[in-house]
This record gives C-alpha cells, sequence and structure tokens, in this order.
C-alpha cells in the first residue's frame, strides 16, 4: 500500500534493493509464473517499471526486523537455505510462490470480518491516495511504473475526476 508496487515486483526485491540509508528501494526485476512450473525472475512489465521509490522511514525499520528474523530462520534450516538474496521467500530461501501473499490477505480479511481485498487493489489504493494529496499525474505514473502518464491517467480517471472536484 505504500509502495504501489506490483505483486511480481514486491517478490522479485532482493535485499541488494534496498537502501537503508535513503528509505529507498529499487525495482529490477520481477517474478513470473506460468502455471505447472515454478516461479522466476524475468524483467518488468516495461522498462519504465524499472524505477526507485522512496518509502517511509518505519518501512525500513519493519525490513531491519524482518532481515533479522530471515537470517535467524535462514540460520535454522542451515545448508538447505537457497540463497537467492531475495526479500520474501519461502522457508528455504527460495522465492515466495506469488499466491501466497494473497492467500494471506484473503485469510487476513475474512478473520477480522473486513471487506475482501486483493493485493493488487492496494496498488490502486496507494495511486488514489496520491492523486487525491494532489500528487502529479507524471509523479504517479513514474512510481507506478507504467511506461506512458495516459496508462495512469485512463485506469485512474475516476480519482483525477474526484480530485478536480475538490
Amino acid at each position: 500500500i505504500f509502495s504501489g508496487l506490483r505483486r511480481g515486483e514486491i517478490g522479485g526485491l532482493k535485499w541488494d534493493d534496498v537502501d537503508f540509508e535513503s528509505s529507498i528501494i529499487t525495482v529490477k526485476r520481477s517474478l513470473k509464473y506460468i502455471p505447472g512450473e515454478k516461479t522466476f525472475e524475468g524483467n518488468t512489465k516495461t522498462y519504465g517499471s524499472m524505477r526507485s521509490i522512496k518509502l517511509p522511514d518505519f518501512i525500513f525499520e519493519l525490513f531491519k526486523s524482518y532481515r533479522v528474523w530471515q537470517l535467524e530462520e535462514r540460520f535454522k534450516v542451515g545448508d538447505r537455505w537457497i540463497n537467492a538474496d531475495y526479500i520474501f521467500t519461502k522457508w528455504n530461501g527460495e522465492p515466495m510462490n506469488l499466491d501466497t501473499t494473497g492467500k494471506y490477505l484473503k485469510k487476513f480479511t475474512e478473520k477480522h470480518n473486513l471487506k475482501p481485498v486483493h493485493l493488487h487493489s492496494l496498488r490502486h489504493t496507494n495511486a488514489t491516495i496520491l492523486i487525491a494529496s494532489g500528487v502529479d499525474l507524471k509523479t504517479v505514473s513514474t512510481r507506478l511504473g507504467h511506461s506512458n502518464v495516459s496508462t495512469t491517467g485512463d485506469i485512474y480517471a475516476h480519482a483525477i475526476n474526484s480530485a478536480d472536484a475538490k
């Protein structure tokens, strides 16, 4: 919700993509999945999808805590750990299945009697909040990794119209 990343971009993040000093993550790759095959690393959706994003400092505090936990888990599994440097992994260091987070989100919303939401909806929420906050469309488009500002305008016309009405 804070980054506006696509799920494959989230899955493709590696620890080298995290700049703790500047509070910036860099999107360089995306995880892909073909039914019946393993998850694999690929390019981002478009060239413009490779980008750097500034995030709130508290996100990087969460990253630090998560990194400590992940290193503890890595120590527990020893030589079974596959060191691919991904942030979000299975128990053995392999990249996490792209559906895992969505399944967790579904269970979480059901448990707390919340409206069902898909992971991709959080990307839309991010864009809508930025537009409603007066962030210019070019900046929103760049943050989302859209190749053209017109793509962002077409997808978020409702949010733009609402912001314009305000």
